[in-house]
C-alpha cells in the first residue's frame, strides 16, 4: 500500500491562519453649553479596527456639532455639521473577483477550510513560506493577503439649518436646508507572485483606481398651525419639499509596473499592441451614472380632544424624475385614529382601572409610493458602450425601456392596541397589519425574439399579513433612588407573504416561478410548488429536495429496485446501483426519481422572530442583557454539502465523510461517497444543486447579543475626593456577539438559504469610561 505523508491541519488551525482577533478602540468627548441666547453641543471621535481577516483594519474619525441661537423672541436658528473621514483595508476584495462572504462557488472561509489537507504552506526542508495552490481563496493566507494593495478612503460631509419664525402665537414659518457629499477611492494594486507552488511568476502588478462622488441635497418650507381651545387641539402643517441627488464616477486601470515599491497607475507601462494582442491593456472611463430629483406637496393635521381623541390625516404629493411627464406624481394618503379609553370617565371610576390602568385602541390606514427598486433612468433608453468592431467605436441598447412605468403603491391596514397594567408597571403593545401592494415593479420575461429577455412593468398584487407584540414589565420598582430594580421586556413578529394577482399567463392561477411535485396527500396527483399562485401563499422561500430513505446495504433490495429509474444519474443506465447508493424516497411509487419526487424541507426565511431582554440597577450598579431569536427556517451548511458533494473534485471533507457507508462500515448511515458526485448520492448533478433534504438543517437560534454592567460613581463620593471637579463617572463593560444556542453546525445562522462560509460574528468586550466635566 502507498502513504502519504503531509502535515495535518484541523479546520481550528486552519481558521487561525486566516482569522484574527478583532481589537477595536473608540474614544468619544463630548462638549455642550446652553443659556438663554442659544445652546450648542460639540462631539469629537476616533475608531481604530484591526479586522476580523489578516490584513485588514479600519480607521475612523468624524465631528459632529449642533447649535442654535436665539435671535429676538420670534425666530430660532438651529444647525448641525457632521463630518467623516474613513479609511480601510480589505486584502481579499477584488483579487480575481473574489467575494470574501461567497457566491455559488463558497465563501473565502468555507473554501479556504475545505482546501485539500495535502496542501503545503511551507517548504519541508528550508522552512520558507509557500503560496499553495494557484486560488486567493486557497492558497497560503500569509502569502496572498500581502499580495494587493487595496485601500478604500472616504470623506463625508453633511450639514443642515432649520429656522423657526413665529408670525403669531398659533401661526410659525418652518424652513430647513441641508447637503450631504460623499467622496470615495478605492485603489488597488498587485504585486508580482508565484502562481502557486512551483508555478511561474506573474508580473502584471494590476492597478486601478475607482472615484465616486455623491452629492444630494434636501430643501423645504412649511406653515404650521397649533391652537387649543376648549379642550380642542388641532395642529396643521402644510408646504413643499425638494430634494436632489447626484452620483458621479472615474475609474482606471493599468499594468505592467517594473517594481512592487510603486502601486500606482503612473508606474504602469503603457500599453502595445503586438501582432493582434494588446500587451499592458489600460483605460480610464468617467461616467455621471445617477441622477434624481423628488419634489413633494405635504400636508397634516392632527387633532386631539382632552387627551382622549386623537386623529391624523395627512396627505403628500410626490413626483419623481425615475418616472416619464405623465406619471411623475403619485397621491399618497394616510390616517389615523386612536382612542386613549382610560381618560374617560366612566373608565376611571370603574374597578378595571386598577388593574387595567390604560387602554388606547388605535387603527390606521395608509399608502406609501415606491420608485426605489427602479434604475435612475429606468424610463429613459441608456446606450452602453459595446466596444469596438472593424476599428470603429459603437453603442447598443443593453435594455427594453417601458416609459409607462407608475409608482409603486403600498395600502397599509393597522389595528392595534396599547395596554398598560397595575399602573402601567406591565405595559402590552399589540398590532396586526395587512399590507397591499399594487402596481408592483417587476420584471416580465419576453420572447428572446425581441433582442431582450425582459422588461419592467407595473404587475401583480402582492399581500403581507402580520402580527408584532412587545411586553415590557417593571418587575420590581426601587423604595429609593438607588434601590434595587428589575425590567424584563420581550417581542415578537410574525408575517406571511399571498399572491393576490399576478400577470396573464393563460395558466391557472397564472402560476409562475415554480415546479410540480408529487401531492403526498393524493397518490398520482401533482400540485405546484415553490412559486407564485394568485389566492396562495409564495413559495419563493421554501425548499423541495430529494431525500434519502436509507443505505442500499444488502444486494437483495438492489435487486428489488432493480426498475427504480434514476433520472439524475450521469450514465446512459440510469437503473444502476451499488452497496451504499442512496435508497431515494419515492413520494409516488412509480420507481421512477426525478424533481417530482421531492419533499418539502421548510422556508430559508424565519417564521417567527423577536427578542428579550432583562434589565437590573442597585446602588449605581447596572446590569443589562438583550437576546434575540428566530425560529421555523432552514440553511445548508456547504462546507459539509461540498466536501461530501466532492463538486471541486478535491475538497476536502468534515468528518461527516466518515460516517459514510464503506465495505469497512457497512451500516453507516450516510450514502457512498464518490469523487465530483459521480453517483449523485448528495446533490442531483456534479456541481451541487439540489442537494438532499437530508443535508438540510434547522436554523432556529437564540442570541445572546449584549451583555453590559455599569457602574455610576456616586456623587457624594466625587464631591468628597474630587470637590466637584468632575461631575460625573461611569464604567461599563459590554459583551457583544456573546453566544448562540442553536443546533446548527456552521458559525453564522441568523441568514437562511445556502450557507456559503460566512465569517463568523466576532464576540467584541468593550471597555468604556464616562468622564462628564
Amino acid at each position: 500500500m502507498d502513504s502519504i505523508l503531509y502535515t495535518d491541519l484541523s479546520a481550528r488551525d486552519r481558521e487561525a491562519m486566516i482569522l484574527q482577533q478583532v481589537n477595536t478602540n473608540e474614544h468619544n468627548i463630548n462638549f455642550s453649553g446652553a443659556n438663554d441666547q442659544g445652546s450648542y453641543a460639540l462631539s469629537l471621535g476616533t475608531v481604530r479596527d484591526n479586522g476580523m481577516i489578516i490584513g485588514s483594519w479600519l480607521k475612523r474619525m468624524n465631528m459632529n456639532f449642533n447649535g442654535g441661537l436665539n435671535i429676538g423672541k420670534d425666530l430660532k436658528i438651529t444647525t448641525n455639521i457632521g463630518a467623516y473621514t474613513v479609511e480601510q483595508a480589505l486584502p481579499y476584495g477584488q483579487f480575481n473577483n473574489v467575494d470574501p462572504e461567497g457566491g455559488a462557488a463558497g465563501g473565502l472561509l468555507q473554501r479556504f477550510v475545505g482546501v485539500a489537507p495535502t496542501v503545503r504552506y511551507t517548504n519541508d526542508t528550508s522552512g520558507a513560506m509557500l503560496p499553495g495552490p494557484n486560488d486567493v481563496t486557497l492558497g497560503n493566507p500569509m502569502y496572498w493577503s500581502n499580495l494587493t494593495v487595496n485601500r478604500t478612503s472616504q470623506q463625508r460631509f453633511l450639514g443642515g439649518i432649520n429656522l423657526e419664525y413665529t408670525i403669531l402665537p398659533y401661526l410659525k414659518v418652518l424652513a430647513s436646508g441641508s447637503g450631504y457629499y460623499q467622496f470615495t477611492t478605492n485603489d488597488f494594486f498587485t504585486k508580482a507572485y508565484q502562481q502557486g507552488n512551483g508555478g511561474a511568476m506573474n508580473t502584471n502588478r494590476a492597478a486601478s483606481f475607482n472615484n465616486n462622488k455623491a452629492i444630494q441635497y434636501t430643501t423645504n418650507a412649511f406653515l404650521q398651525f397649533n391652537k387649543n381651545f376648549k379642550g380642542h387641539t388641532i395642529t396643521a402643517l402644510a408646504g413643499t419639499e425638494f430634494y436632489e441627488y447626484r452620483n458621479y464616477v472615474s475609474s482606471g486601470f493599468a499594468q505592467g509596473a517594473p517594481t512592487d515599491l510603486i502601486p500606482w497607475l503612473t508606474a504602469a507601462t503603457p500599453p502595445n499592441v503586438q501582432g493582434t494582442t494588446i500587451v499592458n491593456p489600460a483605460g480610464a472611463s468617467s461616467n455621471f451614472n445617477q441622477w434624481e430629483k423628488i419634489t413633494s406637496a405635504i400636508g397634516r393635521v392632527n387633532y386631539t380632544y382632552r387627551n382622549r381623541y386623537l386623529v391624523t390625516g395627512i396627505v403628500r404629493v410626490d413626483g419623481s424624475s425615475r418616472l416619464k411627464k405623465g406619471n411623475y406624481y403619485g397621491t399618497f394618503p394616510g390616517v389615523s385614529v386612536g382612542w386613549n379609553l382610560h381618560n374617560e370617565a366612566f373608565f376611571a371610576a370603574s374597578g378595571v382601572a386598577k388593574i387595567l390602568s390604560s387602554v388606547k385602541p388605535r387603527v390606521s390606514y395608509g399608502v406609501n409610493g415606491n420608485v426605489n427598486s427602479l434604475g435612475y433612468f429606468a424610463t429613459a433608453q441608456v446606450y452602453n458602450n459595446a466596444g469596438t468592431y472593424n476599428g470603429f467605436g459603437g453603442t447598443y441598447a443593453a435594455s427594453y425601456i417601458n416609459s409607462d412605468l407608475r409608482w409603486e403603491r403600498t395600502n397599509s391596514l393597522n389595528f392595534g392596541a396599547d395596554l398598560g397594567f397595575l399602573n402601567n408597571r406591565i405595559t402590552l403593545n399589540f398590532d396586526y397589519f395587512i399590507r397591499n401592494v399594487f402596481d408592483k415593479l417587476a420584471g416580465l420575461n419576453i420572447s428572446s425574439q425581441t433582442g431582450f429577455g425582459s422588461f419592467t412593468t407595473n404587475l401583480g398584487q402582492l399581500q403581507n399579513k402580520g402580527v408584532e407584540i412587545a411586553v415590557n414589565a417593571r418587575l420590581i420598582e426601587p423604595k429609593k433612588a438607588d434601590g434595587f430594580s428589575l425590567e424584563v421586556g420581550a417581542n415578537y413578529f410574525h408575517v406571511r407573504s399571498f399572491a393576490k394577482k399576478l400577470p396573464f399567463n393563460a395558466l391557472p392561477g397564472n402560476r409562475t416561478n415554480g415546479f410540480f411535485v408529487w401531492d403526498p396527500k393524493n397518490p398520482g396527483q401533482q400540485m405546484y410548488v415553490g412559486g407564485m399562485v394568485e389566492g396562495q401563499r409564495i413559495g419563493l422561500d421554501e425548499v423541495w429536495a430529494p431525500k434519502w430513505d436509507g443505505v442500499y446495504t444488502d444486494a437483495g433490495k438492489i435487486t428489488s429496485d432493480a426498475n427504480v429509474y434514476n433520472a439524475f444519474l450521469p450514465y446512459t443506465n440510469k437503473r444502476i446501483k451499488q452497496l451504499g447508493d442512496a435508497d431515494w424516497h419515492q413520494v409516488y411509487q412509480n420507481d421512477t426519481i426525478d424533481s417530482r419526487q421531492f419533499v418539502y424541507v421548510g422556508r430559508t426565511t424565519p417564521q417567527h422572530m423577536g427578542g428579550f431582554n432583562v434589565a437590573a440597577a442597585y446602588k449605581g450598579i447596572r446590569l443589562y442583557a438583550g437576546f434575540d431569536y428566530a425560529f421555523g427556517f432552514v440553511i445548508l451548511n456547504n462546507q459539509i454539502m461540498r466536501g461530501l458533494n466532492q463538486v471541486q473534485g478535491s475538497q476536502n471533507s468534515t468528518t461527516d465523510v466518515l460516517k459514510t457507508w464503506t465495505p469497512s462500515n457497512p451500516t453507516a448511515t450516510m450514502p457512498r461517497y464518490y469523487w465530483a458526485n459521480q453517483g449523485r448520492n448528495y446533490a442531483t448533478d456534479a456541481s451541487g444543486n439540489n442537494p438532499a433534504a437530508n443535508l438540510w438543517e434547522k436554523g432556529d437560534y437564540v442570541m445572546l447579543r449584549e451583555l453590559t454592567m455599569a457602574y455610576d460613581l456616586p456623587a457624594s463620593v466625587l464631591s468628597k475626593y474630587l470637590a466637584n471637579r468632575i461631575k460625573g463617572l461611569s464604567v461599563n463593560v459590554t459583551g457583544s456577539n456573546l453566544l448562540y444556542l442553536s443546533g446548527y453546525s456552521g458559525n453564522f445562522p441568523e441568514v437562511g438559504g445556502v450557507d456559503q462560509g460566512k465569517f463568523p460574528l466576532p464576540k467584541r468586550l468593550t471597555i468604556g469610561v464616562r468622564v462628564t466635566l
